[in-house]
């Protein structure tokens, strides 16, 4: 198994058209990356996710699970990363955070 440092650069992506999986492990365990997964699935079983990317439709509840699962952007995109976390916190001090924990974190 390959070992990647906390600060290295991840990308998945499938060009083939054909289903794929992988295996990632992520060591030490992350309370908050099992969450967003929690929530995350939640939100696609609802019918809440894009079917085509898996992500969750709105982009204030994307922002917060994306910074949740402590993902950041690279590159170019590495400037939007201080509009992700100002969303973050504005889907917590609206409630919303709570909201989507209350609802889709079942295992702590």
């Amino acid at each position: 198994m390959r070992r990647q440092s906390p600060e290295s650069r991840t990308v998945f992506f499938n060009n083939t058209g054909q289903p794929c999986r992988f295996k990632c492990v992520i060591s030490p365990g992350s309370p908050a990356f099992e969450q967003t997964l929690q929530i995350v699935y939640g939100l696609a079983n609802d019918g809440k996710c894009s079917p085509g990317t898996g992500a969750p439709d709105n982009w204030l509840i994307r922002a917060y699970t994306y910074a949740l699962a402590g993902s950041k952007l690279a590159g170019p995109m590495a400037v939007l990363n201080p509009v992700i976390q100002w969303l973050y916190h504005r889907a917590v001090s609206t409630g919303i955070a709570a909201r989507l924990q209350q609802q889709y974190v079942k295992i702590q």
